[in-house]
């Protein structure tokens, strides 16, 4: 009889033990994708930054006084041919 109930045991725990193996691939799956999420993020953040930055400088450009603006023409030209 107790070689019976071992036997048991020892089928539950393996059988605990290809559910745990599959809840770990599954969470694994899930951080790998989230991994992948988070790096198309920050590849879009980077981006979006970068073009922040140009419009600022363009702005900077447009806003410089008068007796430097006709150096900066291409930039309001360019600034104000995109919203307009």
């Amino acid at each position: 009889m107790r070689v019976n109930e071992l036997s048991v045991s020892i089928s539950n725990v393996n059988n605990d033990k290809r559910r745990l193996e599959a809840d770990l691939a599954n969470l694994q799956a899930e951080l790998d994708e989230a991994l992948i999420a988070r790096r198309a993020a920050d590849d879009r953040a980077d981006r979006a930054q970068m073009e922040l930055n140009r419009l600022a400088e363009e702005l900077r450009q447009v806003r410089q006084p008068p007796s430097r603006l006709a150096t900066s023409h291409g930039a309001y030209t360019r600034l104000f041919s995109v919203t307009v």
